[in-house]
């Protein structure tokens, strides 16, 4: 399996970039497949340590199926 780790700060609501979020969700995609972590900062490719997460509040599910929706089409 392929993971992918990113901070909780992706999914900012006030930084987050819906291109860079559905480039990530592509690649994997048209790759082997694989995982996204959100709220694991990585180093050297490698988890590190566990941060403070996404806050569900301002950036729900439905808001990232939302940008992956409208931003990849098969």
């Amino acid at each position: 399996m392929h993971l992918d780790y990113k901070s909780g700060d992706a999914l900012d609501p006030l930084r987050v970039r819906a291109a860079e979020i559905a480039k990530d969700v592509s690649s994997f995609a048209n790759s082997d497949g694989g995982v996204i972590i959100y709220g694991v900062v990585e180093e050297n490719q490698l988890p590190s340590k566990i941060d403070d997460g996404v806050d569900h509040d301002r950036f729900s599910r439905e808001r990232l199926e939302q940008i992956i929706q409208n931003y990849i089409s098969p």
